[in-house]
């Protein structure tokens, strides 16, 4: 199962109120046809994730310290697999270490492209190899 180091950082902001956010951590790509062949992946993580504001639209989000899991359905984007495509739902947590956080779900669509090596090329030559 192909595995990657996510670092994400963003802005989050509504109203007046305002919050920076870094995540990082391991994510994974399960292929849906179990080849590495497959157009299709489902994306699953669990990142720490630090946010700058522990007071976000009026309610006490427990602290600075949050726990972030993910899932998601994507697909590559042309032959040579380095852009995807992700639907990506989102749940942020303090994971019960504190009372009072009500946790923040998102649902979002994620571009991605690899900068690494090369990807294996999608084609039917390939896959009949396998």
């Amino acid at each position: 199962m192909p595995s990657r180091l996510d670092l994400s950082a963003g802005w989050l902001e509504r109203g007046s109120n305002a919050s920076a956010f870094v995540r990082a951590g391991p994510s994974y790509r399960w292929h849906i046809n179990m080849s590495d062949q497959s157009k299709w992946f489902v994306d699953f993580g669990e990142h720490p994730t630090f946010i700058s504001q522990s007071r976000f639209e009026g309610k006490n989000l427990g602290g600075e310290v949050f726990f972030t899991s993910h899932r998601g359905l994507g697909v590559y984007l042309g032959r040579q697999r380095k852009t995807s495509l992700l639907l990506r739902y989102q749940h942020t947590t303090y994971a019960g270490l504190n009372d009072g956080n009500p946790g923040a779900d998102m649902l979002g669509l994620a571009l991605s492209y690899n900068f690494g090596g090369d990807r294996m090329t999608l084609s039917a030559d390939n896959a009949d190899k396998k």
